[in-house]
């Protein structure tokens, strides 16, 4: 009983999911490293249900604490991040697990010594929602580690535009919608319009296709950096279009494959022409309908192009290597970027590297998907 999380316990406690197993790992992990025996556990695993969470976690002394200096404080850490009482504070995947211990993606810069850690301060792989002041919740976002990664044609078969491959550095730790902006997510933000609403024009069309958990289509550039600057005073956090190398850096997962699953399009693994897809080639398809990658992100492949912040450069030299998005040098007649490809576009065009230069229009195969700056 002392390897179970709460959530197995507690029939008020959020849904099971890897998050649970993780816990049952960092027990056994908290054991080893520490000589603490599994009786000892089972009583502080008993006083979850009887104490306010916030309370809990003061009846065990951290792994780092107890174990320091015997230990990788990189593992250390990671037991004590899949030991958390709440499962939303844990590790969401294996990816943001094996990102905990040094893994996957090249790891940012290290922290300062004995840095404080606020309470606002979430851990890699979780998703949340914030609270709407207006009422209703945001896009579910996922909190993305920090990294380095190649960007542009990794294998030499790609568009020009996509050279020269270059390395860059993901510093700022953000987190990324799960999904593209939904219809469900974008008339939340459009139903207050009041006014302005009937002044100006009515929500995107869905083309026919439905609205709930679809893509948000017919929404230019402009209109999704409004919704970006509408999210942000609903919440009072800072939403924005992601950077063109924050989308690559997401899309690829710390894969450098054409796709984040291989360097074969396969079949039924996202909505694209020719992608064995029931939707392909014929319209959107739901948010979330394939698998997501290993950084827990579902649709960069396919479905629909998203919107990024940088404009419209013709290939990536003098390209910024620090993550943040090129907004100089573009000119009077401003062209965006949008990645990922779309639903009417061939598997060649939806492969991570791939970057399309448009007019920052509105277009039945476009959406956008944004990104949280988080607390240091």
């Amino acid at each position: 009983p002392g390897y179970a999380p709460i959530e197995q316990y507690d029939s008020k406690a959020a849904h099971v999911g890897p998050w649970s197993d993780f816990y049952a790992l960092g027990v056994t992990a908290y054991c080893c490293v520490t000589g603490v025996s599994e009786g000892a556990l089972l009583d502080a695993t008993a006083r979850m249900l009887l104490q306010a969470r916030s309370e809990a976690e003061k009846d065990m002394r951290p792994a780092a604490e107890v174990a320091r200096g015997g230990y990788d404080r990189r593992l250390l850490r990671a037991i004590d991040e899949c030991m958390k009482v709440d499962g939303r504070e844990r590790p969401q995947s294996v990816a943001a697990l094996r990102a905990l211990l040094g893994e996957g993606p090249a790891p940012g810069p290290e922290p300062e010594p004995n840095p404080v850690i606020t309470t606002a301060r979430r851990a890699v792989g979780r998703v949340f929602r914030d609270a709407l002041s207006g009422g209703g919740e945001g896009p579910a976002m996922v909190v993305l580690p920090t990294g380095r990664f190649r960007m542009g044609d990794l294998d030499g078969d790609g568009y020009d535009d996509e050279r020269p491959v270059h390395t860059v550095t993901i510093s700022r730790r953000i987190a990324m919608c799960q999904y593209p902006v939904t219809f469900e997510d974008y008339d939340r933000y459009a139903d207050g319009w009041g006014l302005l609403k009937a002044l100006f024009g009515k929500k995107p069309d869905d083309s026919g296709w439905g609205r709930g958990r679809r893509p948000v289509i017919n929404v230019n550039w402009h209109d999704a950096k409004a919704y970006a600057a509408w999210l942000s005073e609903q919440t009072g956090k800072r939403y924005r279009l992601p950077s063109e190398s924050e989308w690559e850096y997401a899309a690829r997962a710390g894969t450098e494959t054409a796709y984040s699953w291989g360097n074969e399009i396969g079949v039924n693994r996202a909505n694209g022409l020719d992608s064995g897809s029931k939707w392909s080639g014929e319209q959107t398809s739901p948010a979330g309908s394939f698998e997501p990658n290993a950084f827990g992100l579902y649709d960069m492949h396919g479905n629909v192009y998203e919107w990024v912040a940088d404009c419209w450069h013709g290939n990536y030299e003098g390209a910024p290597t620090d993550g943040s998005a090129w907004t100089s040098g573009c000119g009077s007649d401003v062209w965006a970027v949008v990645r990922g490809g779309s639903w009417v576009n061939i598997p060649r065009a939806l492969r991570s590297a791939v970057r399309t230069g448009v007019t920052p229009s509105a277009s039945r195969s476009v959406g956008f998907r944004l990104v949280q700056d988080l607390n240091p």
